[in-house]
This record gives structure tokens, sequence and C-alpha cells, in this order.
């Protein structure tokens, strides 16, 4: 069969039913959009942002010089590898002191 064969015969085998959203279902879902949500959202998000571009600075250089790197200087690459790898650690801490939780 061909591709446009295929979407054209396409069907949806969900099963809607006549009775209206609860109101309090679009209440929750609207409260998502209040600002206080939509800034830990944003700030969450940055954090995230911040997190992976640090990963990436410290990741790819150290790769890159570990499979350049003789025998004797790997095993040392391969430990400030390791070493990087605890950022989870800072990242999980500063989520606490941000959110005021106790850990």
């Amino acid at each position: 069969m061909e591709y446009f064969e295929l979407i054209k015969k396409r069907y949806s085998v969900r099963k809607f039913t006549d009775e209206p959203v609860k109101k309090e279902a679009i209440d929750n879902i609207l409260e998502l959009a209040s600002p206080s949500y939509l800034t830990i959202f944003a700030r969450s998000g940055a954090f995230a942002l911040v997190a992976t571009a640090i990963c990436l600075l410290i990741a790819y250089p150290l790769a890159y010089a570990v499979s350049r790197a003789n025998p004797k200087r790997q095993k040392f690459y391969i430990m400030l590898q390791l070493l990087s790898g605890k950022i989870e650690f800072f990242e999980k801490a500063a989520i606490n002191a941000t959110m005021g939780g106790k850990k």
C-alpha cells in the first residue's frame, strides 16, 4: 500500500461520551496557567538548560581528550569525567534550596 492510501484509511478507535467535562477538571487545568506555576516552570526550564550546557561543556572536551591522550593520562581524564558526573548531587541540592525542601 502506498503511504497516502494508509493515511486515507486511518481511523480512530477511541470512544467519546456526551458527558460534559467536570468543572473541577477545567479549574485544575486552568490553575496550571497561573503566574505561580508559570514561574516555577520557567525557573525549572532555565535550570535544566544551564545544567545541560555545563554538562556538555565539560563532557565533550573531556571525551575528546581521553580519546586522544596517551594511556598513562587516560586514567586521569576518566577520573575527571567521573567527578563531573557528581553535578547531579549539586543539582539536587540547588533544587532543594530553591523549593525549600529539607533532606
